[in-house]
């Protein structure tokens, strides 16, 4: 039976103002108290997770401060990962001019960042991957995290997780978590063009895996952080809302600017909401997760940092630590491959705003369904010729279905500083479907570092990644595109493609009509359009607290001080091979455990 426009509606009316009033009523509508056990900076996915966990402790007081606003439903849809990306859930960092991505305009290259409860975990691809057991063995064999090992965060990554996939969780068996509160989904129904793609991998020598299991090398069609309701999964969803405790205050709108400190021991925040400056003291402990740009740079305005750096800007210095340097990030560059025929082309139509329809919101308001619900991926992982352990893949290819409308080729050509040329370029593609494929390193060499732009808590830090600076991080990186190219030109996948043109800025090499082939060309759409993954990480790194390169112990708190932690991704050692949401769930579950026990609570 056919139902009306009207009932729809209705339908959509009543679901949508119960899931905001479920958003809206997470954060306590009281200002916050003075004094708690516990203050948690930043509700992203560590925070949330540990903030979450230590509530469970019915005898303590945790607020949760966070900069941002509530969880909404733009972000509760998995079609539109790639919308919310240009939405109000972003703090829009740039990074420094790099040496590469120069074709970008003004020369910026993009760090957007989460926004909001949830954090990043509210606005990423929703790509589930946890990266390689040898990522952790080395945090600590190489880099003294004691603790830290594949064996020791195992059980961690299973504790979040929730896997909705019988089939794999059986077929691994050890590797997936099905209690945890974080959902993970299959896609069930992938797009044909997508088998094709499977299949033109498997041709070429890289079978299907789970690139979650015992073996990551080949292609995956990805799990996906998407719930059985066809919800994103995010930190905020999964660990905070419709789970209201009397001890857990979540203060949103929250801009902490300022540690405080009695010595060298942690006392409480100040902090600034709806214009007005607050103070909470703090009984127990401080946990910055703020996230790996944030975090390092509250540290700094707070006295703890390269003393020189503070000194420049008149903040006394509490300690001089590595607090900033080793910033890393997944550089990557993108190819967009025009599809022929749309009828390769089936639940990912609707990847876009063009997807809010009546009808569609309706289908996943009432069964979690339809193309709403859908945002999934390919993840191919290969070797480049130097790695000398080939299961511990170093780059990295992932492909998604999007759309290039007619707007969008005016949008997308106003991020390129040669708006023109790019015009030109995309408009004779206008309304087709295309796979968005983006290669990777996964294992870079290069860092930079997160500073003070100024001691202004307001002003943005500067960001400077230095992307590709290494020699041997560039040379492999060309494997990974030409690997791409490869694929595009020269596998079974290609009669089903349009043909590949040189982008803007770039020429085809006069000796081959393959650019894959070219590798003055690879190396020019490298220095034209590269960017970074947004996986910003290791610039409070954790390790062996004797090192002069490390800020924290193994249990996360900070060298020197008392009753101050820190819980993001800017603890990594090293970036994982991955993505890196997966990797952050599980240092909150950790940190959240060290806590407990630090505090004979287990």
């Amino acid at each position: 039976m056919t139902v009306s426009l009207g009932l729809q509606l209705i339908s959509v009316f009543v679901a949508f103002s119960s899931l905001e009033n479920k958003h809206r009523f997470t954060a306590r509508p009281q200002p916050p108290k003075a004094e708690y056990d516990y203050i948690v900076i930043g509700a992203g996915t560590a925070g949330a997770t540990v903030a979450a966990r230590l509530s469970e402790l019915s005898n303590v007081q945790v607020l949760l401060l966070e900069a941002g606003g509530p969880g909404n439903i733009l972000a509760d849809l998995p079609a539109l990962a790639d919308v919310i990306l240009k939405s109000w859930m972003i703090w829009n960092y740039t990074n420094e001019k790099q040496s590469v991505g120069i074709g970008w305009k003004n020369q910026v290259i993009l760090d957007e960042k989460g926004y909001g409860l949830g954090g990043s975990s509210s606005v990423n691809s929703l790509i589930f991957n946890r990266g390689n057991p040898k990522d952790f063995d080395a945090w600590a064999n190489k880099y003294g995290a004691t603790g830290w090992g594949w064996d020791d965060v195992h059980k961690y990554f299973m504790k979040w997780e929730n896997n909705t996939d019988s089939e794999l969780v059986k077929a691994n068996p050890n590797w997936h978590g099905t209690n945890g509160p974080v959902q993970i989904s299959t896609w069930t129904n992938p797009d044909p063009i997508f088998k094709i793609l499977l299949k033109a991998h498997n041709e070429l020598g890289y079978p299907t895996t789970d690139l979650n299991g015992p073996k990551q090398l080949g292609v995956a069609l990805s799990q996906s952080f998407i719930n059985t309701s066809g919800v994103r999964s995010s930190s905020s969803n999964s660990y905070l809302e419709g789970k209201r405790r009397p001890n857990l205050d979540i203060s949103v709108h929250s801009r902490v600017t300022r540690l405080l400190f009695n010595g060298l021991t942690a006392t409480g925040v100040q902090y600034v909401k709806n214009g007005v400056t607050y103070v909470a003291k703090v009984k127990k402990e401080v946990i910055l997760s703020a996230g790996a740009i944030n975090t390092p740079q509250l540290l700094m305005l707070s006295g703890i940092g390269p003393a020189n750096h503070l000194r420049n800007h008149s903040i006394p210095v509490l300690a001089d630590l590595p607090v900033g340097i080793g910033l890393k990030n997944h550089p990557q560059t993108g190819f967009r491959l025009f599809i022929k025929n749309d009828s390769l082309v089936t639940t990912s139509r609707q990847n876009s705003m063009n997807a809010l329809t009546v009808a569609n919101l309706d289908q996943w308001f009432t069964n979690g369904s339809g193309p709403l619900s859908q945002f999934y991926t390919t993840i191919t992982y290969l070797n480049s010729r130097n790695n000398k352990d080939k299961k511990w893949p170093n780059l990295g290819i992932d492909g998604h279905l999007l759309t290039l409308t007619t707007p969008d080729v005016q949008i997308w050509s106003n991020s390129y500083h040669d708006i023109k040329g790019w015009t030109q370029y995309l408009e004779k593609y206008a309304n087709r479907y295309y796979i968005l494929f983006c290669a990777f390193h996964q294992l870079p060499r290069s860092y930079g570092r997160v500073y003070l732009r100024s001691s202004n808590p307001f002003d943005a830090p500067v960001i400077d990644p230095k992307l590709l600076s290494h020699p041997k991080d560039m040379d492999e990186f060309v494997e990974s595109i030409r690997f791409t190219l490869l694929l595009a030109e020269r596998s079974s996948l290609t009669q089903y493609l349009l043909p590949l043109h040189p982008i803007p800025g770039c020429k085809a090499c006069p000796h081959t009509s393959y650019l894959h082939r070219c590798n003055s060309y690879i190396r020019c759409h490298i220095r034209q359009v590269a960017s970074t993954v947004h996986h910003d990480s290791c610039t409070v790194r954790m390790g062996d607290p004797r090192s002069n390169n490390t800020v924290l112990d193994p249990r996360l708190r900070v060298k020197g001080f008392n009753r101050l932690r820190v819980c993001d991704a800017s603890v990594f050692p090293n970036i994982p091979n991955a993505n890196i949401n997966a990797a952050t769930f599980m240092v909150g579950e950790k940190c959240a455990e060290m806590v407990k026990e630090d505090n004979y609570y287990l």
